[in-house]
């Protein structure tokens, strides 16, 4: 079944001459909004929008793709047709209800963009509990969690407050898409109320994430972690093209240390004053890695291994 897309041409063109047209001039930019109802041009699908706007420009054109945080699937498809996160515009992004701005530049040869693959409908399988985009409603749980004394002991900087959180659920899912940072819930059900937050940022070198774990307070000493560790580590590494993956430990944190022990991620060094405390001091990192041809192994070999502290 075609979904259709309604595209509003604001006939939005900047360039370094007057154009008032929908077909850019060379070093222009063209904006057109997206959205996955049928519209203007309901002929149009959003398979065919690239070709499409190819046809419209010229050769060095760059295209500005807006469409609604909430639009997956005009997210989706524009990331698999090349289309990235604009920095500019993302880094002046400060409501909520924003579009999110997503750019080509067709003088430059572009396959997929896609920094994470779609994740299956009903989660990911992580040992009896499921990894999730976070819903809105588990603003309440991530709010009280940024606030527990116990997950302020390690952390790296201030509390989020709520809008700050607000913001961040709003932006999950197209953060998830096409980067550089997100985070997905662990639940008991898809549906279910969060039990861990699992962070995930993108490293520098390609193929290689970092990650890191809280786990909500009422739900701490269930090995929640640990399975939401292990259960992102499996499917990243078999449905994306990741080779490795970072997850840094205060050495004073010793139940997260122990989490990615159970994780079967090896501690591969310590590097010096490189995690900041709340008082402005720095704290040594224990930097624990799992690499995708050793990881399997040393997962299989562990697995059943009991530990006297769960997080």
């Amino acid at each position: 079944m075609k979904q259709y897309i309604g595209a509003r041409f604001d006939a939005r063109t900047h360039s370094h001459a007057e154009n008032n047209s929908l077909s850019p001039t060379n070093d222009s930019t063209t904006t057109i909004r997206i959205e996955s109802t049928t519209g203007s041009w309901p002929g149009l699908t959003l398979d065919d929008l690239p070709a499409a706007i190819n046809d419209w420009r010229t050769e060095r054109s760059r295209v500005h793709a807006e469409a609604g945080a909430a639009d997956h699937a005009v997210i989706d498809v524009l990331a698999q047709h090349g289309f990235v996160l604009d920095p500019v515009t993302f880094a002046q992004r400060t409501e909520p209800d924003a579009p999110v701005v997503l750019t080509r530049d067709f003088a430059v040869p572009a396959t997929a963009c896609e920094w994470l693959p779609r994740i299956p409908p009903d989660g990911i399988d992580a040992d009896g509990i499921v990894l999730t985009h976070p819903h809105p409603d588990d603003l309440a749980d991530l709010l009280a969690c940024e606030q527990d004394p116990g997950a302020r002991l390690h952390a790296l900087t201030e509390p989020l407050d709520r809008q700050a959180l607000i913001e961040l659920l709003g932006s999950a899912y197209y953060r998830w898409r096409v980067g550089p940072a997100s985070f997905l819930i662990a639940r008991a059900s898809p549906a279910g109320p969060p039990l861990a937050k699992l962070s995930v940022r993108r490293v520098v070198p390609p193929g290689v994430l970092d990650v890191g774990y809280v786990t909500m307070p009422a739900h701490r000493g269930k090995g929640v972690s640990t399975r939401a560790v292990r259960g992102f580590t499996r499917w990243a590494f078999t449905a994306a093209p990741v080779q490795r993956i970072e997850l840094g430990v205060k050495p004073a944190n010793r139940r997260s240390a122990a989490v990615a022990e159970r994780s079967s991620y090896h501690c591969e060094s310590v590097r010096k004053g490189r995690l900041s405390n709340l008082d402005g001091s720095y704290s040594d990192e224990l930097s624990y890695v799992a690499l995708r041809h050793e990881w399997t192994h040393h997962r299989d070999k562990g697995r059943g291994a009991q530990q006297p502290q769960r997080q």
